[in-house]
Order: structure tokens, then sequence, then C-alpha cells
């Protein structure tokens, strides 16, 4: 037994129960109205989905700048520890070699 079958089916038997308590058998008018409410229901899933799509949309914005932010701070750490370690280095200012500095100069005359 097919789905729409089945549905049919419920409809139908909804129907007769209406007919038997009202005394109106409307198997066509619950046939719409089961359709219209179908299709309602899939537009309000439409209008969710757009809503989940922006809300999608700005979330991969916000994570874009989040990303660039911490590509920014990862090029600062680097130049900060370049910078760092080039304070770090011994350069002497009397010979202008690296490794000591003036006070430990291998050469004392300059």
């Amino acid at each position: 037994m097919s789905f729409g079958k089945e549905i049919f089916e419920d409809i139908e038997t909804f129907s007769k129960l209406e007919c038997k308590l009202f005394g109106v058998f409307g198997l066509n008018n619950n046939i719409i109205r089961y359709i219209e409410y179908n299709q309602s229901h899939i537009k309000k899933l439409q209008i969710d989905n757009d809503e989940y799509k922006s809300q999608i949309k700005e979330l991969q914005e916000e994570i874009n700048i989040i990303k660039e932010k911490h590509r920014e701070c990862k090029e600062r750490n680097e130049e900060l520890k370049n910078e760092l370690k080039s304070k770090s280095v011994k350069t002497c200012s009397k010979c202008g070699k690296i490794g000591h500095n003036k006070a430990t100069c291998p050469n004392k005359n300059p």
C-alpha cells in the first residue's frame, strides 16, 4: 500500500465519520483542505529555510572575519618573535661580529 493511498483512505474515513456525525459528506473539501494545509506547511518550511540560510551566511561572514583576525595576529606574533630574536642576538659594536658585545670583544684594539 502506498503512502498516498493510505492518506486518501484516512481522509475518506474521516469524511464518512463527518457524514455520520454531521450529515455532511465533504470528501472533496477534506482533500482540498489537506492539500492546502500541506502547501502552507511547505511554504512555512521554505520561509524557515530562508531564515536559516541568512543566519548561516551571517555566521560564515563572522567566521571569515575571525579567520582574518587570527591570520593578522599570527603574522604580528611572528614579527614580534623575529624582533625579539634579533634583539637577543649579541652584536659587537667594535668589530661587528655576532655572538659577543663590546665588553667581551676578543679584539681589544679597534
